[in-house]
């Protein structure tokens, strides 16, 4: 049995709670501190991932929400030294720090926003861009990138879509669903889309 403060001895029930609490006590600040990093991650790329949806009609919040995903909002080890953002593999390594390895998988950028711009030319490069291109639903876009093979795993989609809803990302979207709707052609009025009198 373990003391309190007192000096009275805990039973080991009592002792179970405040084992508990200090448990819960920890997760908390540990969910409010990535939160933090989630936020400030953001702050840093937002610019980026709009500029790549102005330049590109690609959403900002599949963007975003693809590069917290799987670089853990900057924390990883293939993000803070490669600048990989993405995991995004393959032969080319443009890093002028070290000559190249064969056996490296993972390409290794000179900035992060290199990789985001990487990223943003692999997706134009699918034969579903042209279909999707300028469509503000990050969704449409998460699911053809699966199908294209970006990802294995059946959870993606619902994990990348959970933090686009969480961080309330389509809000950087906005743009181009505007963009959208100004070059969609409406009718002048009821009569121009009625049939001519015989």
């Amino acid at each position: 049995m373990g003391k309190n403060t007192q000096g009275k001895l805990m039973t080991p029930r009592a002792t179970r709670h405040s084992i508990l609490l200090l448990l819960l006590l920890f997760l908390s600040t540990s969910a409010t501190l990535a939160q933090r990093d989630v936020a400030a991650y953001i702050q840093r790329y937002d610019s980026v991932a709009v500029d790549i949806m102005l330049r590109h009609q690609v959403p900002a919040s599949l963007v975003l929400a693809l590069a917290i995903h799987e670089s853990g909002a900057g924390t990883s080890r293939l993000s803070r030294e490669q600048c990989n953002h993405f995991g995004l593999k393959g032969k080319r390594v443009t890093s002028k720090k070290k000559p190249a390895s064969p056996s490296k998988k993972h390409l290794e950028f000179e900035t992060d926003e290199a990789s985001f711009q990487h990223f943003a030319e692999l997706v134009t490069r699918k034969k579903f861009y042209d279909k999707l291109k300028g469509n503000p639903d990050p969704v449409v876009w998460l699911k053809a990138l699966k199908k294209a093979g970006y990802a294995a795993s059946p959870h993606w989609v619902p994990r990348v879509s959970a933090l686009i809803r969480k961080y309330q990302l389509t809000t950087y979207d906005r743009p181009l669903a505007e963009l959208m709707k100004s070059n969609t052609p409406e009718p002048d009025s009821l009569e121009s889309s009625l049939p001519p009198l015989p």
